[in-house]
């Protein structure tokens, strides 16, 4: 009889009988915003990531493409002669031994014969030979910006000695990116190139 008793009292429900009680409209408001707030920070966290490495990207990238234009202007000026800063009169460029020792413009002869001049024009390193008749551009025009670009030939400073011309060029680069970060961002770029003939 005592064990009945017993029995009766634990499953009864009173002994055991709890409170079925949910969250309060309070309490998920709460719990709700809490949520909101820490996924509106994540989320920020993460797009602001994304956008730092396509910034990053797009720098690389016109990193490369000027350090590409860089080399193929140097194995071009390795085999050039009679490298001079030219004027422009009229439509041709002219060569003349009292022109500039630097200059933005930088006109030789390759090892194929041909009068060769390099410009930047429109924030695009250009080039241009007597063949082909017109300036053709050598960097992106998308997402390369060159802001300055310019040449100096140590041999018209230094005089004209037993040496090689040297060639230095100067080229300032950044990104063509619209409403960005990066776009005060430059990359300067100096190289000098002694050339092979002389």
């Amino acid at each position: 009889m005592k064990f009945k008793f017993l029995k009766n009292k634990l499953f009864d429900g009173k002994i055991f009988a709890r409170k079925r009680r949910g969250f309060t409209i309070v309490e998920l408001l709460v719990s709700m915003t809490v949520f909101a707030i820490l996924i509106g920070l994540i989320s920020n966290i993460f797009i602001g990531s994304l956008r730092a490495q396509r910034r990053i990207m797009a720098l690389m990238t016109a990193n490369d493409n000027a350090s590409l234009v860089l080399e193929q202007i140097a194995r071009e000026l390795r085999t050039g002669i009679n490298f001079c800063i030219p004027i422009q009169q009229g439509n041709s460029w002219v060569c003349d031994p009292a022109n500039p020792a630097s200059g933005a413009r930088l006109m030789f002869e390759n090892a194929h014969g041909e009068q060769i001049v390099y410009r930047v024009n429109n924030e695009v390193i250009e080039r241009r030979s007597d063949t082909e008749g017109r300036f053709l551009p050598i960097t992106s025009e998308f997402n390369v910006r060159i802001t300055r670009f310019g040449f100096l030939l140590e041999d018209k400073i230094l005089g004209n000695g037993p040496w090689p011309p040297r060639i230095t060029m100067i080229m300032q680069v950044g990104t063509k990116m619209e409403r960005d970060a990066l776009n005060g961002v430059f990359t300067d770029i100096q190289t000098t190139i002694s050339a092979r003939e002389f």
